[in-house]
């Protein structure tokens, strides 16, 4: 069955009244159930903090199921998730700090409060969507579905568990790879809209699920959080390339900090600075091991409300991705919106085809090749105000048609309006 008539047969589904209204429209009420979301002061996983908010001028309202702690929420003190009961209904979990098998037993935890949900606390749900940081927590969000009869929405964050195998060298036949396999597949065969923040992976998913209707819903970056200011790089003559995320397998370091070292040994010192912004696993390696360079200094990581302030302070962002065919489905780290929201170019180490070069809002060479990146750094460093100024209005160009909110969200809102009353946010009195 095409999609056209997945999405013919889906508009003739019984609509659901049971909502409370809004300005004469039944609102629609989704339980998005993402074990690690948390709220903007914590700068961990706030993108469905922002989709909540956004949501809500279509008669969308968005109850978030998160843990109440979890290994990227370890210290979160109690009055915290009394502090924002309105917009979450938290669950049990506990702080699993860097053990895969506390992680593993943590997320357990969460599914099987969730799959046994009470119905007392489920029945205002209209859909039910399930997002994959973990795959195990979205069947548990697939289970509760079919246990209301309610619509089901599977959002893909990573491919599971290409994953496992390409970025964290698991072996195709290690028993929670296959399993997860197995669990791949059943969702996306079981799930009546599937959104993902992978621009590439359609193909994939209709491997197995071949009527699927996909959106593609990318990070972004909510206007209100943006301070009213524009790229504004500091008086220094030096100019900072700023780097802000996690350090972690999936973010090639190496590669970025090893262009620096190649950068000083020509001279560059005097005129460039590496600010690297942020924690992770891979923290004390990499600051041992490059701890000779002066053109580097690592700092803590930023509290949210302050990063784009500081990125606009800056003159380019970076990222780095290894050279894997895990991103042939795309990427959706959260840098690139958060650089593209000020407007900030990026510099990026990528072998697959983004926007980012094709804009041009930047400048991108291949993966873990530490020569062409600081080729690429010098460029940058020698370019004119009238190259960088193009750049930078390139960035904020493309933050603003692809990687915000009125980018997608009136797709997003139609899909899940239909899916749960039959008809459209076209089809209504108000938007």
């Amino acid at each position: 069955m095409g999609d056209r008539g997945v999405l013919e047969n889906r508009a003739l589904r019984k609509p659901h009244h049971a909502c409370p209204i809004e300005g004469g429209r039944p609102m629609t009420n989704i339980f998005w159930v993402h074990a690690f979301a948390s709220a903007p002061q914590e700068s961990a996983a706030a993108r469905h903090f922002s989709l909540q908010k956004d949501l809500k001028k279509f008669g969308i309202n968005v109850s978030i199921l998160a843990c109440k702690k979890s290994h990227l929420s370890p210290k979160r003190p109690p009055e915290y998730c009394d502090k924002n009961s309105s917009e979450f209904i938290w669950l049990p979990g506990f702080s699993a700090g860097g053990f895969l098998g506390l992680r593993l037993a943590n997320i357990v935890t969460f599914f099987l409060c969730l799959t046994f949900l009470s119905k007392k606390t489920a029945k205002s749900a209209d859909i039910v969507v399930g997002s994959t940081p973990d795959p195990l927590a979205a069947f548990g969000a697939y289970l509760l579905a079919k246990r209301l009869g309610k619509p089901f929405v599977l959002e893909i964050r990573d491919a599971w568990p290409e994953t496992l195998i390409k970025l964290f060298n698991f072996k195709p036949w290690n028993p929670y790879v296959l399993f997860l396999g197995v669990l791949e597949k059943q969702l996306y065969r079981s799930a009546d809209l599937v959104l993902t923040t992978l621009p590439e992976i359609s193909g994939h998913i209709r491997r197995y699920a071949s009527g699927a209707e996909i959106i593609h819903v990318p990070n972004y970056v909510a206007r209100d959080d943006i301070p009213k200011t524009s790229v504004t790089p500091s008086e220094s003559s030096k100019t900072e390339i700023i780097y802000a995320g996690n350090m972690g397998v999936a973010n090639d370091m190496e590669t970025l900090l090893s262009a620096a070292r190649i950068l000083e040994k020509r001279g560059f010192a005097d005129r460039l600075i590496f600010s690297i912004f942020g924690n992770g696993p891979m923290q004390s390696y990499l600051k041992s091991s490059f701890a000779d360079l002066n053109i580097v200094k690592f700092n803590e990581r930023i509290a949210r409300e302050k990063l784009y302030e500081r990125l606009a302070q800056s003159d380019a962002g970076i990222i780095c991705w290894k050279k894997n065919s895990l991103y042939r489905h795309g990427i959706s780290a959260n840098k690139i919106s958060d650089y593209l929201a000020v407007g900030l170019p990026i510099i990026m180490s990528y072998d697959y085809v983004h926007p980012i070069k094709e804009k041009p809002a930047g400048i991108v060479v291949s993966s873990e090749d530490p020569c062409a990146l600081a080729d690429a750094i010098e460029i940058f460093v020698k370019m004119g105000n009238e190259g960088r100024n193009t750049l930078r209005r390139n960035a904020a160009d493309l933050g603003r048609q692809s990687f915000s909110f009125p980018a997608f969200g009136k797709q997003l809102a139609n899909a899940l309006i239909t899916l749960n009353q039959g008809t459209s946010v076209d089809d209504q009195t108000r938007i």
